[in-house]
């Protein structure tokens, strides 16, 4: 991440902060993609922003600073905070947005959440905050009552994901009751689910005994092993379906499946729809609606 004002490389980290007793207002999310020269337009608006490149580079000026978002890391705009394209993207450019806004509420006596975490830097947890971020593009494209409740706990998820990772980067004790080990095991089936994975392996991996991690693992994220990685394995499958290229046998292997016809099982039993179907909803609904 990139930072200058005229000639001054920017020396002071700055941070986003909010404190609220009620989920974080989600208003609309997406990913826009572009294959050269995009430009974003000058815009202020009254509510916040975050965008997380996947590929290329964003060019901005945020209040007259400078600043260059390469793929993996991200920047929050602040509401208020005039921003504007710098200059055209070279080469393709691919990033996740999603605006959202504080709201009020919870009655008295609610347990407040508080989020922290530099406004604008490396990407901290790659895989489960972009996998949050798909989950809230999936939300998004669901109609009924609960949808707008059920995207709001997602985004203040997804906020307060980069308010633990950063926290635990910069040394704070983070204290949501999950086992380091665990904690290791997803980041670890998360980089490799694409692998033919069994549980004994990654208990062995760690120094546990299979049935213990097992348990454990169950108990601390509410899935079994088996189900966490095809979880895994599906939000792979649908990152490479976004991508006209690719075949749904080529998903379905490059994601970890070795069954075609269980890989569309599983597909469907997660997503309620088949990967054909996600691929022709995905592209009519979000790309490049930004």
């Amino acid at each position: 991440m990139e930072r200058n004002e005229g000639s001054h490389r920017e020396t002071t980290m700055k941070y986003f902060e909010l404190t609220t007793t009620a989920p974080l207002k989600y208003d609309i999310c997406g990913n826009l993609r572009a294959a050269d020269g995009f430009l974003h337009h000058k815009r202020r608006m009254d509510r916040h922003v975050l965008i997380v490149v996947l590929k290329g580079t964003l060019y901005l000026l945020v209040e007259g600073e400078q600043v260059a978002v390469t793929q993996g890391q991200y920047i929050l705009l602040k509401a208020g905070e005039e921003h504007e394209g710098l200059k055209p993207s070279e080469g393709e450019l691919s990033y996740l947005w999603v605006h959202f806004s504080a709201q009020t509420g919870g009655g008295e006596g609610a347990q407040s959440d508080h989020y922290r975490f530099p406004a604008a830097g490396q990407l901290p947890a790659a895989q489960r905050v972009t996998t949050l971020f798909r989950q809230l593009l999936d939300l998004s494209r669901t109609r009924g009552s609960s949808q707008g409740r059920m995207s709001d706990y997602c985004c203040s998820l997804l906020l307060m994901e980069l308010t633990m990772e950063c926290g635990r980067d910069g040394g704070q004790k983070e204290e949501d009751g999950m086992q380091p080990v665990i904690r290791e095991a997803m980041d670890y089936l998360e980089t490799n689910c694409h692998r033919q994975l069994e549980t004994a392996a990654v208990a062995q991996h760690f120094h546990y005994n299979p049935e213990y991690f097992g348990s454990l693992f169950k108990k601390q994220t509410g899935m079994t092993f088996t189900q966490y990685l095809n979880r895994m394995r599906i939000d792979t499958a649908k990152r490479l379906l976004e991508n006209q290229n690719i075949s749904i046998k080529e998903a379905a292997y490059s994601s970890g499946f070795r069954d075609e016809k269980y890989f569309m099982k599983m597909f469907k039993q997660q997503e309620g729809m088949t990967p054909l179907a996600y691929r022709k909803a995905f592209n009519e609904a979000y790309v490049n609606h930004a």
